[in-house]
């Protein structure tokens, strides 16, 4: 296929909008990513660009450009090498989706009018990952609303697929007074048996809960967990008594504060969910309540919520503000983790405005979210300077707006108001900061790769439009302890079974347990389909156990592949090898896995 760099063949595009012009004029108003490079073949339609180690995909409202995109995917896999530097835009390859964007009917585009509004945004774990996206009832101060589509509606959860582009409506969640959705996690989970199915985690403005969702087309709610009538009672006030539980007020367009969660994100190291829950009216400080994270147990197996597991991690103070000098409380609105032992949580600058029961970005929130890091783990976190992590240079570096990753090196990915706030070079998007934190002094973003989520840093800014994001890390080179150490592996085809492969490895224990069992789990599809069965599931080492820093027999693995699944010869297959211990009471459980990709 004939592929064409936009930014390269400008006039090549402009002569086909003409053309379309033409024959549609009403069509020919939108002209897709104008500032923005992508791929198009000869007849101007974007290339699918498969997502790779290091890219990153950003939501953002739909009055960014004129054609109502909503999603971008953007190649920022080699900074070091494509971007012009740091503390001044980066324009990298950017893709919203499958189809011709000047044809009204298509249904395919990632824009407004197939989406929604989406802010919430998590990648599954396939090698060219399929990209969710939730609705979001977040307003823009400068952006009209959009109705919410059929059939997601205000609930919806959508499938971006990852080999081409295509569009799923993956559930609408019970949304009956259009409270919208807050926040998704993706998951992978082992049901037994070698067999790995997937799981959403996606918190609910509407109703407080957290649900549980299977990712079919469509998918399905797998249970749901209630923050504010079983989880709060787990935890005590500041006199010792267990919180007062918080229903949900069916008369109320958004679930009460207490038990309202926006950010929420899976440790996976701990089988754990965090979660942010939103108990403080923005923006002032509330001397009685700050706004806290809490964590409930998955259940490694299921993917379930464990009953009676709901712990408070930490409360998270009101800090002094830029534009208003009292001290300022806003919800996080998204979590990551690297390595189990580093939490990012992403500030928005919202409030709730009572006259038109929304939720709104205005002054002076824009400028007022903060980066926060804490290091350590599940109730023994501890908080990082505030100013460690400054985004932004306008005012004091507190431009975070609800969306913070990490990529494959430990460097913090984030969105942002006003990354450049200095005309002509109004920069709103997300930066790439580096792992150690940002310039300690203005400009803070002196050391950060800065990139605009519509390819156009002009005077007019782009203020409380830019949403979520997500950097694509199936690997973490940044975290100091390994779950264990590849000694040799060798793979080679088997002649009597065509397609067919003899996969060996050797691996040292380098987790802090004794390992009395190792699981390989087929490669599966998000159905539970088998694409590459894998022979043996299970080795049992049992009575033998093999303690930290000792070696495993070589583990001899067959790999078939299943006609069509799409490892082929020369494709990349990825085995997780997990490690299985006992605790005290003789039971079971996974202490840690590797990845391994073999071709």
């Amino acid at each position: 296929m004939l592929r064409i760099r936009l930014h390269q063949f400008v006039g090549f595009f402009c002569l086909l909008l003409l053309s379309l012009c033409a024959t549609e004029p009403v069509q020919a108003q939108c002209a897709p990513f104008q500032n923005c490079p992508i791929e198009v073949d000869v007849n101007g339609v974007p290339i699918h660009l498969a997502i790779e180690e290091g890219m990153t995909v950003a939501t953002f409202t739909d009055c960014l450009d004129v054609c109502g995109y909503v999603v971008g995917v953007y190649d920022t896999s080699n900074p070091a090498v494509d971007a012009p530097g740091t503390n001044v835009n980066w324009t990298p390859t950017r893709y919203s989706g499958p189809g011709d964007p000047l044809d009204s009917s298509n249904t395919e585009a990632w824009t407004v009018a197939n989406l929604g509004p989406v802010f919430g945004v998590t990648l599954d774990d396939g090698p060219s990952p399929s990209i969710y996206v939730s609705a979001t009832p977040v307003q823009s101060a400068y952006c009209p609303p959009f109705p919410f589509p059929a059939p997601g509606g205000s609930g919806g959860v959508y499938k971006l697929d990852g080999n081409d582009g295509t569009i799923c409506n993956v559930i609408s969640l019970p949304n009956f007074s259009e409270g919208s959705l807050g926040q998704l996690d993706h998951y992978t989970v082992s049901v037994g048996g070698g067999v790995q199915t997937e799981m959403l985690y996606v918190s609910n403005f509407d109703d407080g809960l957290i649900y549980a969702v299977i990712p079919g087309c469509p998918g399905s709610v797998y249970s749901t967990f209630d923050h504010g009538v079983d989880g709060r009672p787990q935890e005590t006030d500041d006199s010792g008594n267990p919180l007062v539980p918080i229903a949900d007020n069916l008369d109320e367009k958004f679930t009460p504060l207490g038990r309202r969660i926006w950010g929420l994100r899976i440790n996976e190291p701990e089988h754990r969910l965090y979660y942010a829950v939103w108990n403080v009216e923005s923006p002032f400080e509330d001397l009685d309540e700050d706004n806290e994270i809490w964590s409930v147990a998955i259940d490694p197996i299921t993917g379930d919520f464990v009953p009676n597991s709901a712990t408070r991690e930490f409360k998270i103070p009101a800090f002094p503000g830029y534009n208003d000098p009292g001290p300022l409380e806003f919800p996080t609105a998204d979590i990551a983790f690297e390595c189990g032992n580093r939490m990012m949580l992403s500030q928005r600058g919202v409030h709730y405005d009572p006259v038109n029961d929304v939720i709104k970005d205005e002054w002076p929130g824009p400028h007022e979210g903060n980066l926060l890091e804490y290091t350590g783990a599940h109730l023994a976190w501890v908080a990082s300077p505030v100013t460690k992590f400054r985004v932004g240079n306008y005012g004091n570096g507190t431009n975070a707006v609800g969306g913070v990753d990490f990529d494959s090196n430990g460097n913090v990915v984030a969105t942002s108001n006003a990354l450049q706030n200095q005309n002509p070079d109004t920069i709103y998007g997300f930066a790439i900061i580096p792992s150690t934190g940002s310039n300690p002094v203005l400009p803070y973003t002196q050391n950060q790769f800065l990139i605009d989520v519509n390819c156009t840093p002009d005077i007019n800014g782009d203020k409380t439009q830019v949403f979520d994001v997500e950097c694509y890390r199936p690997h973490s080179y940044n975290c100091a302890t390994p779950c264990a150490n590849v000694e040799s592996e060798t793979i080679h085809c088997i002649p009597i079974e065509e397609g067919s492969y003899q996969y060996s490895i050797d691996i040292i224990n380098k987790s802090e347990f004794d390992v009395v069992k190792v699981l390989i789990p087929d490669v599966t599809d998000v159905n539970g389909a088998v694409l590459v069965d894998v022979e043996p599931n299970i080795v049992d080492y049992s009575p033998t156990t093999y303690g930290t820093g000792e070696a495993l027999p070589t583990l001899d693995l067959t790999l078939n592949p299943v006609p069509g699944s799409g490892y082929e010869a020369g494709d990349f297959i990825p085995l997780m090898i997990g490690l299985m211990a006992k605790d005290d009471d003789g039971t079971i459980f996974q202490c840690c896995a590797i990845d391994r990709e073999v071709e």
